[in-house]
């Protein structure tokens, strides 16, 4: 279907557009998701969002697939692979699991 309020909040919190632009937007990263599925309409929206918002680092990635579920699958796939890579890039180790070893003794704590 048509959400004729989408995007509002993303474009106003962005500042995709004038003078009321996030000064730190160029700094900051957006990804959008899509699939075949959604209608014509809402990827007209998301193109130019892309090509509106304030940043160089906007991107639409398509998820593959036949049903909804698949391409949701085929995305949460993409997007780890790429929080492995950007983890890589920053010279950060993707396998370390010391934070969430430390949030499990902390909801232990609060949990008693």
């Amino acid at each position: 279907g048509l959400f004729p309020e989408m995007n509002h909040n993303e474009a106003v919190a962005w500042g995709g557009v004038g003078e009321n632009q996030d000064p730190e937007s160029a700094n900051q990263a957006l990804i959008l998701v899509s699939w075949d599925g959604m209608h014509p309409r809402v990827i007209q929206r998301m193109d130019w969002f892309v090509s509106n918002c304030p940043t160089e680092l906007a991107w639409r990635i398509h998820g593959d697939g036949e049903t909804l579920l698949e391409c949701l699958l085929h995305l949460c796939i993409m997007t780890d692979w790429l929080s492995i890579a950007l983890a890589l890039l920053h010279g950060k180790n993707p396998t370390d699991i010391e934070p969430i070893i430390s949030l499990k003794e902390y909801l232990e704590q609060i949990d008693q």
